[in-house]
């Protein structure tokens, strides 16, 4: 998560930042975070990890990076582990066996590291949880700004923390683990226990507190099945907004190292894009018909 600046995918998407202008709506921070890790090194050569390689490890190995930090692309989850499910029921849990496809292994090793918060022990779940929660509510604010529709689980007046941990154990990181511990039995008897002691805390938090957060969702006058919909009620009028460049900020708390990360030892060289005036853009919620004249097109920096 080299660089992260605290937004999901969808956010980058949605508001069309410099950002997802130069990678293309396609992985934007796992593109980001690879891109800014190669562009670090080669202009920093005392940083260069892989001045011992020759050619051909270097390729490889770039190539290798590359597919691990894409698949982490959580829109890419069912995906990867389809194919990772199969890989184990065909060729066994014998990894010397598994040869050209190991990329799909290590893959998905990958995936389920950076997955694998509700895997710690609970104080640990517990302070990553209400971490990424606070930055979820942080992209729901900025969308909320923004004019734009908030992304799940990011409205600090709706989402329920408990609720949130519960599915995402139950149908995102225990199948993964799952299916990795028939791989690897060391990840079946700590991870997937851990995994599952910890679903049962949350699933008891969210008994116990849900009847406080309904009285509070009534306060609101939002129901408790109509909360999921709330994010959208919210936005009268949903633009599309176009971000500032200045709209960017770092993640704070990815990691004890992050603070060290300085923004200019994140920046990769200036790339300067034209981008293309669309037309016909609505304003105020009003589609107009006039053509849009071109604005002077400005170098956009990847931050």
């Amino acid at each position: 998560d080299m660089g992260h600046d605290g937004f999901t995918n969808a956010f980058h998407k949605n508001a069309v930042t410099p950002r997802s202008l130069a990678f293309n709506d396609q992985s934007i921070q796992e593109n980001y975070h690879v891109a800014t890790l190669f562009t670090t090194m080669a202009s920093n050569p005392d940083l260069n990890i892989f001045n011992c390689f020759n050619q051909d490890d270097y390729v490889d190995m770039r190539r290798m990076m590359i597919g691990m930090v894409l698949a982490t692309d959580m829109s890419k989850h069912f995906v990867l582990m389809k194919e990772f499910r199969e890989l184990v029921d065909t060729i066994g849990p014998n990894v010397l066996e598994w040869g050209e496809v190991r990329d799909v292994l290590m893959s998905t090793v990958l995936h389920a590291c950076d997955i694998s918060n509700q895997a710690k022990p609970r104080a640990l779940a517990k302070t990553w949880a209400e971490r990424c929660i606070s930055e979820f509510f942080k992209q729901g604010d900025r969308e909320k700004e923004r004019g734009l529709v908030i992304s799940p689980q990011c409205n600090r007046l709706t989402t329920f923390l408990p609720t949130t941990q519960v599915g995402f154990i139950k149908f995102i990181v225990l199948p993964t683990y799952e299916t990795l511990g028939d791989l690897l039995p060391a990840v079946a008897d700590t991870c997937v226990k851990t995994l599952q002691e910890n679903l049962v805390y949350w699933m008891e938090r969210e008994r116990n507190e849900q009847a406080a957060h309904t009285e509070r969702l009534g306060q609101l006058g939002i129901t408790r099945a109509a909360s999921t919909e709330s994010d959208n009620k919210e936005v009268p009028n949903r633009q599309r907004a176009w971000a500032a460049p200045n709209s960017i900020h770092r993640r704070s708390f990815r990691g004890p190292t992050s603070a060290a990360l300085t923004p200019s030892a994140l920046t990769p060289p200036a790339m300067t894009l034209s981008p293309i005036a669309p037309l016909n853009l609505a304003v105020n919620g009003v589609r107009s018909n006039e053509p849009v004249t071109p604005a002077t097109p400005q170098p956009l920096t990847v931050q």
